[in-house]
């Protein structure tokens, strides 16, 4: 071959290969990469831990991030590899641009990313090394250089190395995919039996410590069951009725019922229809309640009238994850803050359900509006898939954000160590209950035995001795095991009284019932309000 058909052969661009090897390159890595995220998940799940908190585990997973970046690398040296062969010319030019367009794939696919917010030495490593790899992958391809001779190829030669190609190519997609199903299959089939077991402390309802310590009995057992209002998931004291006079408010999945000072029905709300969360708020400040579906991942998020009836309601397409109220511009209107699943982020709602602005984040969790710093004006709480604390002002911007020691998911907000003492973040993790101030710093931690990881903590002081400071409350709710573990500590921290109960509950308050200067501990379970006071005292 002449010196000027070498300098030709040099000039010549094979786009048909570059994008083969681009194609297998990202198919391939991606593919498996699933079946290595699948397999990590499983062995990740054997130790019980919870949806949140599987991304959390995955970050700190080393060995999987190695494997993944081997993976990577594998795909783009075969994708440099596979251009080289393809285009017969120019062979580590052909890589060199597939490695190229690798790594701006790689790099645009980060960007459209809102919760990678930072990048991880495994991410840089593979962007680093996708280039170099591609070039091996070319290398490889000539390290046994032919005789010119042998590079003629005839017209029908080249219509069979393109069909040995397509078919070489088919084969190896196909085994992948027929793979990649079967480990779908098995994944879907057995993995939510892994991760939703009972776990044995939990399996049998009894109480654990304090027996003597306070009685348990039905508060509104009867009444609840015949208005249906479904799983109680609020309970507010106030002027929410448009009737004169405080009222109690019990609010549940299917409904609400209103008492009076007596305990006495006032009036009754059914729903028309089953919600998942719900909470009482009053939106116009106007002395007559409403209600929020906090959401789900399952169940979108509303507003529903005094009646019941629903105004509105909120979904995109990564589903919800929580909903709360809050005046948060100050002009007597609440406003609805709304946290999604997966990259759906941060969005504020005027009182009509109109969105009013949106902000990128990865899986809030859990939303509230709350006043942090005591300046009269609330801000947004939430967390997020890197287990932050993530405080946002009015227009959505971020303040702060920090990432406490436990992973940071589902949480309440909860005053301690009394009612009239400042509000902190409320989280059950590890064994502990954990009270954080909303810089993230830890405030206070309580044993909490046999609580682990799964459950949503709720708490509030509760004044169940005259003589005594106010002892804390804290219910952690298991939906999955439809199990809840109730925890009292003294004002020291201790723990005096601690009952797994055989019902997920959602709600607890504190309340005078019928002892001036004692109050009575409330706990909304299904179709019930368990009341819960000192053992001398008489029930009423």
């Amino acid at each position: 071959m002449s010196e000027r058909n070498l300098l030709e052969d040099k000039r010549r661009f094979s786009l048909k290969a570059v994008i083969i090897g681009l194609l297998v390159d990202i198919i391939g890595t991606t593919i498996i990469g699933v079946l290595i995220g699948i397999i990590a998940g499983i062995i990740i799940a054997t130790s019980v831990v919870s949806p949140e908190e599987i991304g959390e585990k995955f970050s700190n997973f080393t060995v999987f991030k190695i494997v993944l970046l081997l993976n990577g690398l594998f795909f783009s040296a075969f994708g440099g590899y596979l251009a080289a062969r393809i285009a017969k010319i120019s062979e580590l030019k052909h890589s060199f641009i597939t490695g190229i367009l690798s790594v701006l794939t790689g790099i645009l696919f980060l960007l459209i990313m809102p919760e990678m917010t930072t990048l991880d030495w495994s991410q840089i490593a593979s962007l680093l090394l996708t280039i170099p790899f591609a070039l091996i992958g070319g290398y490889v391809r000539m390290f046994n250089p032919k005789k010119d001779n042998e590079n003629v190829i005839y017209g029908s030669e080249k219509r069979k190395n393109k069909k040995r190609i397509l078919i070489g190519c088919s084969i190896a997609i196909g085994s992948i995919i027929i793979l990649a199903i079967i480990v779908i299959f098995f994944f879907f089939r057995y993995f939510p039996k892994v991760v939703l077991k009972m776990p044995s402390d939990l399996k049998n309802p009894a109480v654990l410590k304090g027996s003597g310590f306070i009685s348990k009995s039905i508060f509104s057992d009867i009444f609840l069951r015949a208005n249906q209002i479904g799983d109680v998931s609020d309970i507010v004291s106030g002027e929410l009725d448009p009737s004169p006079g405080l009222e109690l408010a019990i609010a549940g999945t299917k409904g609400a019922i209103f008492l009076d000072k007596n305990f006495s029905i006032k009036s009754s709300v059914v729903f028309g229809k089953k919600f998942y969360h719900v909470d009482i708020v009053d939106v116009d400040g106007d002395g007559i309640c409403e209600f929020i579906n906090r959401g789900a991942w399952c169940s979108d998020a509303a507003l529903i009238d005094h009646n019941g009836n629903i105004v509105w309601t909120y979904s995109g397409e990564s589903g919800v994850d929580d909903m709360a109220a809050g005046d948060i511009d100050g002009d007597g209107i609440k406003e609805f803050v709304v946290g999604f699943n997966g990259g759906g982020g941060v969005h504020l709602l005027d009182r009509n359900g109109k969105k009013k602005w949106s902000n990128p984040d990865g899986n809030v969790w859990h939303v509230e509006m709350i006043d942090t710093n005591d300046d009269g004006n609330l801000e947004i709480v939430h967390s997020n898939a890197a287990g932050q604390v993530r405080i946002r002002d009015g227009q959505g911007n971020i303040v702060s954000e920090k990432r406490p020691s436990p992973y940071f998911s589902d949480f309440s907000i909860s005053r301690w160590p009394g009612k009239k003492d400042r509000e902190y973040i409320l989280l059950s993790e590890d064994d502990i209950i954990w009270l954080f101030d909303f810089s993230g710093r830890t405030v206070a931690q309580f044993d909490a035995p046999k609580c682990g990881t799964l459950g949503h903590a709720r708490g509030t002081p509760v004044k169940i001795k005259s003589d005594k400071s106010e002892y804390f409350a804290v219910i952690v709710e298991f939906s999955n095991w439809e199990r809840s573990i109730l925890y009292l500590y003294d004002s020291n921290k201790k723990l005096v009284y601690q009952e797994i109960l055989p019902d997920a509950c959602a709600s607890i308050a504190a309340l005078v019932i019928d002892k001036p200067n004692v109050e009575v501990l409330l706990i909304g379970c299904a179709g019930k309000v368990l009341q819960y006071r000192i053992q001398t005292q008489i029930n009423r």
